[in-house]
This record gives structure tokens, sequence and C-alpha cells, in this order.
């Protein structure tokens, strides 16, 4: 999923997207490996609230530009 996310803001031209892809690739495999007896089982899936937080925060996190704070 953060591969995705950074594949598609590079074709997109988005740049100084490194704290992005490195907290959202950290939290995607956290959610994904606390939730993974959910998404294990036939027809499982994240949960709704932990997908809605990842959401959340990879939201916020694409504000965050350092190249810009200097």
């Amino acid at each position: 999923m953060p591969l995705l996310l950074w594949v598609g803001m590079r074709v997109m031209g988005e740049i100084g997207n490194a704290v992005l892809v490195l907290v959202g690739g950290l939290v995607w495999v956290g959610v994904s490996g606390y939730s993974i007896d959910a998404i294990d089982r036939p027809g499982g899936h994240m949960p709704i609230p932990a997908l809605a937080a990842y959401v959340l925060l990879c939201t916020g996190l694409a504000g965050v530009d350092p190249a810009r704070s200097r």
C-alpha cells in the first residue's frame, strides 16, 4: 500500500513525500500485523476503525514536507 501511494504521488509530480511513505509504511505493517486474524480468514478484511485511523494519519502526513520547512 505505501509503495503504491509513493508511485502514484511520483506519477502526479509530487516530491518530498518521504515522511509520508516511511511513517505510512511502518503504520501499515503494524495495522496489518495487529489485525492479521481478521484479514487472514476467508472473506476477511481490515477492521474499519483501523483503516479509518490509517487514512486519517496518512492524510495528515501528506501535508508534511521536510524540504519546505527550511
